[in-house]
């Protein structure tokens, strides 16, 4: 009886240390299910407009751009930047430049000069 009853202990013990791992790994596994939720539904929400991509949001509106480079590789959602406002966009993740139909390369204006020679 008394074996029986160290048997019971030790398989109560061995339950006890599995019921404990498991609440470490649980919140985990809910967080990455939440992670891999929101994903999937922004991939539902992405646009592909030559050169890159755009995020559809609820109300019609266009989100970016967003890097064509990390979101086919990595399916990360990078915004890109355009310093010079003039059609040319820089993914400061990966370094990919893209041009858009407005791109037009740097041009300047000579100022006029009032001296008379």
């Amino acid at each position: 009886m008394k074996l029986k009853l160290a048997d019971l202990i030790d398989n109560l013990v061995d339950a006890k240390v599995e019921i404990a791992k498991f609440k470490d790994i649980l919140p985990k596994r809910a967080t990455e299910i939440n992670l891999l939720k929101d994903q999937l539904e922004k991939q539902g929400h992405i646009l592909w407009e030559t050169p890159y991509y755009f995020f559809a949001k609820e109300n019609g509106e266009k989100d970016g751009p967003y890097c064509q480079r990390c979101y086919d590789s990595n399916k990360k959602l990078i915004r890109l930047q355009s310093p010079g406002k003039n059609g040319y966009w820089q993914c400061n993740e990966c370094t990919s430049g893209y041009k858009d139909s407005t791109y037009s390369a740097f041009s300047y204006t000579p100022i006029a000069s009032s001296r008379r020679f």
